[in-house]
Order: C-alpha cells, then structure tokens, then sequence
C-alpha cells in the first residue's frame, strides 16, 4: 500500500526542505505555531523518523518532495 500524505502535510514538508522554522510555517500557510508542530509531530511518529532531516530524506525517497 502506497503511503500518502495531505496536502497540509506535503505544504509543511516542502517548507521544512526549504529550511523554514515551524513559525515560519505558521506565517506562511496561515496558521499557528501549535498546529505546524503537531503536523510535524505527526508526521515523524506516522513515518517513524527521528528528525527534521530525515523527514526531508525520507520525504524524497517517496517522491513527495523533488
């Protein structure tokens, strides 16, 4: 089964590629700071990743992120 994220979730992924701080997030999708960490939160536990960096790798191994 092909894992597949929301398009919240692939928006913060690109802007954490881009080097983006979770406030920076917020900002730019217009949203708080709260919300873009649970996005980021949840997405480290559902793909079991240790950190931001290997979210990014783990992001272009599938193919959401070129």
């Amino acid at each position: 089964m092909k894992e597949e994220i929301t398009d919240k979730q692939h928006q913060v992924l690109r802007l954490i590629a881009e080097g983006y701080r979770s406030e920076e997030i917020a900002e730019e999708l217009g949203n708080s700071k709260k919300t873009i960490d649970s996005i980021r939160i949840d997405m480290l536990r559902r793909f079991q990743v240790k950190n931001a960096a290997h979210l990014v790798s783990y992001g272009f191994r599938k193919g959401w992120l070129s």
